[in-house]
């Protein structure tokens, strides 16, 4: 099994093969604490817990989606605990630096190279419309035949 590592450190899955998945998972799980009318605390508290492992995950993605969920409660609930948000916002932002995610927002190739990959699944997809290359070959065919020195394991987020 491959590991996922950001600088050196793991970056953990929680159970997932890889930790896009769990980051998902997280953010999916997140607004589900957020507008209790009963114990609203404990509903953002929780939330600034779970932005623990969210962070071990060091998922760029996980971040933004989080981020993009907490304007839109506060959009949707027109600002009606402002205070609840903006303590767990402030909370998760703190958890979030402590860990050093904030450091993999940096331009490498795991984004210059994102445009080079759609355009392998697309030419891929495109020989293979109705029969398709088999369930997990799609990294490797696309890596072997259509990259130039480009290695996928998957093309899960390539579409």
């Amino acid at each position: 099994m491959t590991e996922f590592t950001f600088d050196g450190m793991i970056r953990y899955g929680f159970g997932f093969y890889n930790p896009n998945h769990a980051a998902a998972l997280i953010c999916a799980l997140m607004p589900f604490l957020w507008g209790w009318k009963h114990l609203p605390l404990l509903g953002w508290c929780v939330s600034v817990l779970l932005a623990v492992p969210l962070a071990l995950t060091y998922s760029r993605t996980g971040i933004l989606v989080l981020a993009f969920e907490l304007t839109a409660f506060l959009i949707l609930t027109k600002g009606g605990n402002r205070k609840w948000l903006l303590c767990a916002a402030a909370g998760i932002v703190i958890v979030l630096a402590s860990c050093g995610v904030f450091a993999r927002f940096a331009f490498d190739k795991a984004i210059t190279n994102r445009i080079e990959i759609w355009k392998a699944g697309a030419a891929l997809f495109a020989a293979n419309p109705w029969t398709g290359v088999g369930l997990g070959r799609s990294g490797l065919l696309v890596s072997t035949f259509l990259l130039d020195g480009i290695t996928c394991r998957t093309l899960v987020n390539s579409h």
